[in-house]
């Protein structure tokens, strides 16, 4: 096994090499999440770039991946997973704060949001990533947090007619919904 040449014209050749294969995968990143099957994997290879490059730079490029390839490529496809268990488009989707110590009542707040139809990153992933990264990575991507403007425009969609604790599926989760708000 031997180390790339990083000097001369042979090291600038091996450079492209890298940055063209950055590119290539970049272009392929759809392929490459289905053909992962698994939405926690993608994420593990997805932040492990955005973390390769807080390391600063490298004499490969390797720490540029993240800027020069993948994040704009990430921002236009469907690449967050979703408590709806799909894959979502930065836009389409929200992150809200998990409450590390209390996983009952996230859970009922995903509940009501999901009613609601306001989709949010999969708990699974956003604790994944918030271990490393926080939600820096899901900001950088343009993935905006939960506000009230977004619940408040779910709820003027939702058929209200039955009541809203009957629409939410009871008072629990109406009180989860404005605990939610009080946040």
């Amino acid at each position: 096994r031997q180390r790339l040449k990083l000097g001369g014209d042979l090291g600038k050749w091996n450079k492209d090499v890298v940055a063209q294969a950055g590119r290539a995968i970049a272009a392929e990143i759809v392929a490459i999440r289905d053909a992962l099957g698994s939405p926690m994997l993608f994420w593990e290879l997805v932040n492990s770039a955005w973390v390769a490059r807080q390391g600063g730079p490298d004499d490969l490029g390797i720490a540029n991946y993240w800027d020069a390839s993948l994040k704009e490529v990430l921002k236009c496809q469907k690449v967050i997973w979703a408590e709806s268990d799909s894959w979502m488009a930065v836009d389409d989707v929200r992150y809200r704060l998990l409450d590390k110590d209390d996983k009952e009542s996230n859970q009922r707040v995903i509940d009501v949001l999901g009613k609601l139809g306001v989709e949010t990153v999969h708990r699974q992933i956003q604790q994944e990533i918030e271990q490393t990264s926080g939600v820096l990575i899901l900001r950088e991507l343009g993935v905006k947090e939960l506000s009230l403007t977004d619940v408040a425009a779910a709820l003027k969609r939702s058929d209200l007619s039955e009541g809203i604790d009957q629409f939410l599926g009871g008072k629990h989760l109406l009180r989860a919904l404005w605990g939610e708000c009080d946040r």
